[in-house]
């Protein structure tokens, strides 16, 4: 007998992706569409992905639905606390799903969905505690300890709302306003991070500057997560994670210069991509049917 087929679906910041996933963590058939913008009582994105929805049941069996979403999320009631780069605040959105599906909906968070499908299938496979970094519209980590993604009411993770710099200075921007891939596009001129990424190859001096400021707020950031967690692994992921060691080896040199007699976790590239909560969302929609 084949092994039942799920739907992990991505609502992110920028763009929509859903997937029929296997057990095994494989994607059929991905559809990428755009996230409606100023919707915030969340309607309109909730009829793009019962659309999606319904072009992937017409291909495939499914057995149930795991859908993720962006900021800080409730879990068990299926509802969207505060997801900033969305406009939402307080939308029950997993109940606008249901009213018009007929299958089983697991509900989660980016980026723990994500966090959860790079440590039980990807880069993090092995390592007790793991953080995933994914690098996107927004900025915020997943960690996982022993197999279980920390939420804490919804409340883990949001490392990108923190300020950089020193306490009583005039301005101090978040870690997100400076190391986000929209804000690295946008403060260095790009229509994208890949884009600045290129740039910085090239030796832009502006590229290189916004690209040296983002890595070491995210650098700043991480090396407290690290001395808290003891994390054994960093994996990023998200739209910026395939700027590859351009990215990995001066976050992996900021980090050592940070952590003085604190161990060194291993710096990776997320084994998914930029796919790692779609996944993820079809993994606890596999954990639901068991």
């Amino acid at each position: 007998m084949s092994q039942p087929l799920t739907l992990g679906i991505d609502v992110g910041g920028t763009s929509i992706k859903c997937s029929a996933i296997d057990p095994s963590g494989e994607s059929q058939q991905v559809l990428r569409m755009p996230t409606p913008k100023d919707d915030r009582s969340g309607s309109e994105t909730a009829s793009v992905v019962t659309g999606l929805i319904e072009r992937i049941l017409a291909d495939h069996d499914i057995a149930a639905i795991g859908l993720a979403v962006p900021g800080i999320v409730d879990e068990p009631s299926g509802t969207v606390i505060s997801a900033v780069n969305l406009g939402w605040q307080d939308v029950s959105f997993r109940s606008l799903i249901e009213q018009h599906v007929d299958r089983p909906i697991a509900f989660g968070q980016d980026v723990r969905t994500g966090a959860l499908a790079e440590a039980r299938l990807g880069a993090a496979r092995g390592f007790p505690v793991s953080v995933f970094l994914p690098i996107g519209t927004g900025v915020s980590i997943g960690t996982v300890i022993d197999g279980v993604p920390v939420a804490s009411g919804g409340w883990a993770g949001e490392l990108g709302q923190l300020p950089v710099g020193r306490p009583g200075e005039a301005h101090r921007p978040s870690v997100e306003s400076l190391a986000s891939a929209s804000a690295i596009a946008n403060r260095a001129g790009c229509t994208s991070a890949i884009d600045a990424a290129e740039k910085v190859r090239q030796g832009d001096p502006l590229a290189v500057r916004v690209w040296t400021e983002a890595v070491d707020a995210l650098a700043d950031a991480l090396a407290w997560t690290i001395g808290v967690t003891g994390a054994e692994i960093i994996v990023v992921g998200g739209g910026l994670g395939s700027a590859g060691r351009l990215l990995l080896d001066p976050l992996e040199a900021g980090l050592d210069a940070r952590l003085g007699v604190l161990r060194r976790p291993v710096v990776a590239a997320a084994a998914f991509g930029d796919l790692s909560t779609m996944v993820g969302a079809g993994l606890i929609a596999h954990d639901l049917l068991r």
